[in-house]
């Protein structure tokens, strides 16, 4: 690995850890310790109120439906980009498929967060985090990142938006359930 792909990853990484999920995210998850003992999937978006909000509530569904010991939670990347309410087409339109995100607020990914994620997917139609975009990247974690790119606007393409968000979401959905499913048979 390449000094500058680690220094890269460890730079996007802390962007997360300093500063990415849906009616379980953004401050809603429940206060009971159980839940705090299942892993967590951080999904991250720039704003926090978009793609990360819709992987996050699908996650969370889908998990609850199969049973599975993980949530989600939606986060933004930093303090600069966060939006300070979730855009009301995509509350109009996240309504309609069953969630309730209106009153959701999208957060910062905290360090913690980022640290005792089990996971972190920070969802983009770019590539590489932009340090000018994403000041906070010089303070991270050292969690590995996964990078969800060619993601469009859920403003301008909702539908094609959800259908690839739901498609990525789904399967690891699999993957966890296939994790779960191998240790409960050991």
């Amino acid at each position: 690995m390449s000094s500058n792909y680690a220094v890269s990853r460890r730079l996007l990484a802390a962007g997360f850890g300093a500063a990415l999920a849906c009616g379980l995210a953004f401050g809603a998850e429940p206060d009971s310790n159980a839940k705090s003992a299942q892993p967590t999937v951080a999904f991250v978006c720039a704003h926090g109120s978009i793609k990360s909000l819709m992987a996050a509530e699908r996650f969370n569904r889908l998990a609850a439906q199969r049973g599975l010991a993980v949530h989600a939670i939606s986060r933004a990347t930093n303090e600069k980009t966060v939006d300070s309410k979730i855009p009301d087409p995509i509350v109009r339109a996240m309504t309609q498929e069953g969630y309730q995100v209106a009153d959701v607020k999208p957060q910062v990914l905290t360090r913690e967060e980022a640290s005792d994620a089990a996971r972190v997917v920070h969802i983009s139609l770019e590539g590489p985090v932009d340090f000018v975009k994403d000041p906070n990247a010089a303070s991270a974690s050292d969690r590995a990142v996964e990078r969800w790119n060619g993601i469009p606007s859920g403003l301008t393409q909702y539908d094609a938006t959800r259908r690839m968000i739901a498609a990525r979401v789904d399967a690891l959905i699999d993957e966890f359930a296939k994790k779960q499913a191998s240790v409960a048979t050991k």
